[in-house]
């Protein structure tokens, strides 16, 4: 939290002076020099806060978050670009910098496009149709089905129009990417759509050159054929759990795969590693252990 470091003495202008190569790491909900800096920087709080929560779902919905820590992952992303780059400014001047990110500006980064968009004078209005986006063209959206959803993204109309033999789409099909028909196009495709089953229209769309898939639950994702070949999981042994499957690191790399190599520690379970490091001997390590302070 911003403020701490700086009571115990150890904030970036004073540990600089005591080794200039040194690179500092800060990360905070809004931000060093923010008037909410006291306030709890946390995921959800900052989707509300930065816009990210209202521009999600249909226009006659309530604002939806999205569905996991994007901001926590994408500030921790964008932290350890800039350790990057402070690492290379270092290998070229030898000297350290402090890098700082904070959670509102990770969150506005996510919406670069629209609040670019916001912030010179553009109007952006969520829809009451399908669309899934409020600056794509038309079809771009998520689409009920006869027995689940697909989404249709950055497709020409006419390919489109061509694969559904669609009369109401013929006359916006001239123009191949529209974005004044938007709204219209994606209410001629709802009850189309609702005829058949998600399989048959992938099957029926794809020869066409269009773009679609099916939305899939995590369950179905795990059992698709593209997710298996993804080879993203990875099964490691934990002491008290057993078996604990989890993603691998997304990264794969010429010299070799990043593997977890120990499962994540127990409470305590370096303490007497740690201790030795900082100078106690093997006697004082156990009377702390006795005492009840270790």
């Amino acid at each position: 939290r911003p403020g701490v470091m700086a009571r115990f003495g150890l904030d970036w202008e004073r540990v600089a002076t005591v080794n200039p190569r040194l690179i500092y790491v800060s990360a905070s909900g809004y931000g060093e020099s923010s008037p909410y800096r006291a306030r709890p920087g946390q995921d959800l709080l900052i989707q509300a806060v930065s816009g990210l929560a209202s521009i999600s779902g249909r226009a006659d919905q309530p604002p939806t978050p999205v569905g996991t820590a994007v901001v926590d992952q994408h500030g921790a992303a964008l932290l350890a670009l800039g350790v990057l780059g402070a690492l290379l400014e270092r290998a070229r001047t030898g000297r350290g910098l402090h890098v700082e990110v904070s959670m509102l500006r990770a969150a506005l980064d996510l919406q670069l496009e629209i609040v670019t968009y916001a912030l010179n004078g553009a109007r952006m209005a969520k829809s009451p149709t399908s669309l899934a986006s409020m600056f794509h063209p038309g079809p771009y959206g998520v689409y009920a089905t006869r027995d689940g959803y697909l989404v249709l993204s950055m497709s020409p109309l006419p390919a489109l129009q061509t694969a559904l033999e669609l009369p109401e789409l013929a006359s916006h099909a001239t123009v191949p990417y529209n974005f004044a028909a938007r709204e219209e196009i994606a209410r001629a495709l709802e009850p189309v759509l609702r005829t058949r089953t998600t399989a048959a229209w992938i099957e029926l769309l794809e020869p066409h050159g269009v773009w679609a898939a099916p939305i899939l639950t995590h369950a179905e994702a795990f059992a698709d054929r593209g997710f298996q070949a993804a080879d993203a999981v990875e099964e490691i042994t934990h002491p008290v759990a057993g078996p604990v499957r989890l993603l691998r690191f997304p990264l794969e790399f010429s010299t070799g795969r990043a593997t977890v190599r120990r499962a994540p520690p127990s409470p305590g379970e370096h303490a007497d590693e740690i201790l030795g490091e900082l100078g106690y001997t093997p006697d004082e390590i156990r009377r702390l252990r006795t005492d009840g302070l270790v």
